[in-house]
């Protein structure tokens, strides 16, 4: 609202642009991060580009520009190096300057949401499948994580305690009383169990 008032401009066209730039940069460091990580379906997947774009920007509907769909976009960064980092014929690793771009892209989710945070553990886990190592869990990308999200909460506590003394409570309390959480998590969770297991 405030850029938005400075550039006197609306709101609604900068919560746009800034959604359309979340898309191209989470696109562009995925593609960058594939071109170097070497896949064999890499020209398959540059040739997928306009598919994911229009995943991105058509799909969600009337969730455009909602904070999951701008997390999400941003999100791929991350998938792709794990997706890297699962390869056990890759020649290289990824180098810490991917790390910590993937990291602080990746971050955005769990700023959302903390509860996302299965989204990172999840390939974080087939990762250490794959590798046969639990050292992949402990990624510099986690460490980049875990430092933002540290930094937020302190700062969120600082500047805003009262969120976590007032508000906090009371939509713990309004969403613990919802029955619908252990059917979505036996549900989903279950299956996937069985893709994991899979991989």
């Amino acid at each position: 609202m405030a850029a938005a008032r400075l550039l006197g401009t609306a709101p609604e066209i900068l919560v746009e642009a800034w959604t359309y730039l979340a898309v191209l940069i989470g696109l562009s460091l995925s593609g960058v991060i594939v071109k170097r990580a070497g896949f064999t379906e890499t020209a398959s997947l540059f040739a997928l580009g306009s598919a994911f774009c229009a995943m991105l920007v058509i799909f969600p509907g009337n969730a455009f520009s909602e904070r999951e769909h701008i997390g999400m976009a941003l999100f791929m960064p991350l998938l792709a190096l794990h997706a890297w980092r699962a390869r056990r014929d890759a020649a290289a690793q990824p180098g810490p300057g991917f790390a910590v771009l993937a990291g602080l892209s990746g971050s955005i989710l769990l700023l959302v949401k903390p509860y996302y945070a299965i989204m990172v553990l999840a390939p974080a886990l087939v990762v250490a499948v794959r590798r046969r190592s639990l050292k992949s869990i402990f990624a510099l990308e986690h460490w980049v994580i875990a430092g933002i999200c540290i930094v937020y909460l302190s700062t969120v506590t600082l500047i805003h305690p009262e969120f976590l003394r007032d508000v906090y409570p009371l939509l713990a309390d309004v969403y613990g009383k919802m029955g619908i959480f252990w059917p979505i998590v036996i549900g989903y969770g279950l299956s996937w169990c069985f893709l994991v297991f899979l991989i």
